[in-house]
């Protein structure tokens, strides 16, 4: 009797050893880390400052919306943060992370759920190479005019022959600015022309556009 009595209680506990739940895998982490640096001299920002990683969202109807997901502290000597968090399911409603300085800055634009290795530049100038690609020459006595606008700085340029390629390279404040151009026999007309806004990123970013005239 007790022999039945024993194996009745292991059969019990191996039922019950077989119905225990598996606990869930662990999740997966993601690292993001970079530098904060003056992209024109190379000076490295905001050392032995607090930071935060920042998940961003911006619903179609409704506000923007944020989640802190890790916080580390920028090094002294190189400028650099390293973030880890575990993956999260918030990706959706153009979620993105970017970096938080509390009460003074949010850089970046990091994609969600993936490894990141890329540095932050603040930059006092930014480059922007013109490149020229004529419809058809300029005829004897025709004039181009070209001009760019950033802010409420505006110059103008007046080109007396054909430019087929790299025409200059603009230095300017890291903005959205305006080039504009139209052609004509002896003025131009500010009221009729072509014109283009172009991003200019900053150091150490070199971006271009090509002008068809």
């Amino acid at each position: 009797m007790r022999i039945k009595f024993c194996i009745s209680i292991l059969s019990s506990i191996l039922l019950f050893g077989h119905c225990k739940k598996e606990p869930s895998p662990p999740l997966p982490t993601y690292t993001v880390k970079g530098a904060f640096l003056n992209g024109t001299t190379g000076q490295i920002l905001y050392p032995g400052l607090p930071a935060q990683l920042e998940l961003r969202t911006q619903p179609k109807n409704g506000n923007a919306k944020s989640v802190i997901l890790a916080s580390c502290v920028i090094n002294d000597s190189t400028g650099e943060f390293s973030f880890t968090y575990s993956q999260t399911n918030i990706t959706n409603d153009g979620a993105y992370l970017r970096v938080d300085l509390p009460d003074l800055i949010s850089l970046g634009n990091f994609p969600v759920n993936r490894n990141v290795n890329q540095n932050v530049y603040l930059s006092g100038l930014g480059s922007l190479k013109i490149y020229m690609q004529p419809k058809s020459p300029l005829s004897i006595g025709d004039t181009l005019f070209f001009g760019d606008r950033y802010s409420t700085t505006l110059y103008t340029d007046t080109i007396l022959k054909t430019i087929s390629g790299y025409y200059k390279t603009l230095r300017v404040p890291p903005s959205t600015i305006e080039l504009f151009w139209a052609r004509g026999w002896n003025n131009y007309n500010s009221q009729i022309h072509n014109s283009l806004e172009v991003n200019v990123r900053g150091d150490p970013f070199v971006d271009s556009v090509t002008i068809n005239y």
